[in-house]
């Protein structure tokens, strides 16, 4: 009977000690993985944003160098109205020419965004650590970084003076890029801001003031009138 006893005893001990060594095994894991998101999450997003945002970049400027093939005219875009004196009385953007070119411009940047497709981005376990005497070395994990971004153009009419009775006017085509990255730890946003100067031009004449505070132009109305 001692024995029996014994070794049910023992038989109880062994249990609760794989009992132990499993929870133990459990908080070591749970431990890791915070230790991972904490650590080595924001390592992983700070590369994959500065992959993406530079693929962005030059799928903005490929669509750039495809839709700008010619420089826009001044005259195509804007109207200028003068009175007898030479003052100005009225300067009207062309919204046809202006939404045509946008959204040209939109359609051609989204095309070169969808190209850019999934990512493999490969970075040293050394990076990881976010040690800077081990950045770069080791061996290379892999991470797959999956793009979904939106194109948004919008003009933006400026206004400097340029000498005695004259205004420098320049039209800006600004592309507003937001590329979201899935990533395996988070999901994260990359936002790029590109202004073109589509045309420029020298205005003999006094504009009114309120000409020099008239910022994005864009919609359907894009007359400038004070």
């Amino acid at each position: 009977m001692h024995t029996k006893h014994a070794a049910k005893k023992s038989g109880k001990l062994k249990k609760l000690r794989r009992g132990l060594i499993l929870l133990l095994l459990l908080i070591a894991i749970i431990v890791l993985v915070i230790y991972t998101l904490n650590s080595v999450g924001p390592v992983i997003v700070s590369v994959s944003e500065a992959r993406i945002r530079a693929l962005t970049t030059s799928a903005v400027n490929s669509a750039i160098f495809e839709v700008m093939t010619e420089p826009a005219k001044y005259s195509e875009l804007i109207t200028i109205e003068k009175d007898n004196e030479g003052n100005i009385t009225l300067i009207e953007a062309n919204a046809v020419v202006i939404n045509n070119l946008a959204r040209a411009m939109a359609k051609q940047t989204e095309t070169y965004m969808e190209a850019i497709g999934e990512q493999v981005i490969k970075i040293p376990v050394g990076t990881l650590s976010g040690s800077p005497l081990l950045s770069g070395k080791g061996p290379k994990v892999t991470v797959k970084v999956v793009p979904v971004g939106s194109v948004k153009c919008h003009f933006v009419s400026e206004f400097e003076e340029a000498g005695i009775n004259q205004s420098r006017h320049k039209i800006y085509l600004d592309i507003i890029t937001n590329v979201s990255i899935i990533l395996p730890t988070s999901q994260t946003t990359v936002k790029t801001n590109t202004p073109v100067l589509v045309c420029e031009s020298i205005i003999v004449g006094k504009v009114p003031d309120t000409y020099f505070n008239v910022g994005s132009i864009g919609g359907s109305n894009l007359d400038l009138l004070p």
